[in-house]
């Protein structure tokens, strides 16, 4: 009987043992534990984009006619004024025949109001004739001067009207010019800026003026430089990068920046900074239910309790807390749902 009695005892304390094995965790060797800790924090989005000049120029012939001499090619520096090219001077011919042609014509019709006007004056013909005769001579003085003043912008010299570099080149020596085809491309490359895509869920976090972090493989040494927001666009479009529609954002360079265009740059638009706040990492905030946000902390005999917090913002690696926890608090990443209240951790 007594033997009977002391295996009931054993049994009881075994379960009693390995219920209280079950409730509590012993190994923490395989548990992550992070602290509550004051930080600054810069809190961004991560983006690509290229980079584009401020101003890019179509360069046109106003004249047709055979190319004579090319001063300039693709990839070549030039200034503003610079001859790009040369056309034979016979592509002038037609302008000059038609200046001459429309000096005859104003000297005739001059010729033709002064003889009116003597009519008039000895009563030969009426009012209206000379008024006709007038209104005439002043609409061929206008078109006249108005073709001088345009025959000054015709040159058989191809100029560049900026100064940059030459990214498209469709000219050759004796080649036929059609005046309605660019020849030249001219990007400013010392005027830069970047162009990326945002989509829409994040774009209204930023404003103009909100600073970015730019890397690219075109920088030393990974060297970072810093740009600013200086348009985000009205529109947005259909992307097929992202499952949302997308608003085009412009971000400024400094004037002579080591970039170039063409670059793909990596960067990060900074929407918030905050000093001295109490963090967590992002992944050891949970969600319940109701939309509630809590965390899984250790008290001071290392047992989990279920501590619900006030979040503020967060960059997807640290999250800003208001309220619930202190500087210095333990809390573990529960993300298994391994542990639950009451669990010691040991």
């Amino acid at each position: 009987m007594k033997k009977g009695i002391y295996i009931l005892i054993i049994l009881i304390l075994i379960g009693f043992g390995a219920y209280k094995f079950k409730n509590n965790i012993t190994n923490e060797n395989f548990t992550e534990i992070n602290e509550v800790t004051r930080e600054n924090l810069v809190f961004g989005y991560n983006f690509n984009g290229s980079v584009v000049s401020k101003k890019e120029v179509l360069i046109y012939s106003n004249l047709e006619g055979e190319v004579r001499k090319i001063n300039f090619r693709l990839g070549d520096e030039v200034e503003k004024g610079d001859i790009l090219a040369e056309l034979d001077e016979s592509s002038l011919l037609e302008v000059n025949n038609s200046i001459t042609k429309a000096r005859l014509n104003l000297s005739k019709v001059n010729k033709k109001y002064r003889d009116t006007l003597e009519l008039y004056n000895i009563g030969s013909v009426p009012k209206s004739e000379l008024d006709d005769a007038r209104d005439n001579l002043t609409i061929t003085n206008l078109e006249y001067n108005e073709l001088i003043a345009k025959s000054k912008d015709i040159s058989n010299k191809i100029k560049s009207p900026v100064s940059g570099t030459i990214i498209e080149f469709n000219v050759e020596e004796n080649f036929k010019i059609d005046p309605s085809k660019p020849l030249y491309k001219i990007v400013d490359i010392e005027n830069l800026k970047i162009v990326a895509e945002v989509p829409n869920s994040k774009v209204n976090r930023f404003k103009v003026g909100d600073e970015v972090v730019i890397n690219s493989q075109s920088l030393i040494d990974d060297t970072k430089i810093i740009g600013k927001i200086d348009e985000i666009a009205r529109i947005s479009t259909k992307s097929e990068k992202y499952n949302d529609n997308v608003t085009k954002v412009s971000i400024n360079l400094e004037p002579n920046s080591p970039l170039k265009p063409g670059d793909i740059v990596d960067m990060e638009i900074v929407f918030a900074k905050l000093d001295n706040i109490l963090v967590v990492n992002y992944t050891d905030v949970m969600i319940d239910d109701n939309g509630d946000k809590y965390v899984y902390a250790l008290d001071k005999s290392n047992r989990v309790k279920k501590v619900s917090v006030e979040t503020g913002i967060n960059n997807s690696i640290k999250y800003e807390i208001k309220s619930g926890l202190s500087e210095g608090d333990r809390i573990i990443n529960n993300l298994d749902q391994r542990y639950k209240e009451g669990d010691i951790i040991r």
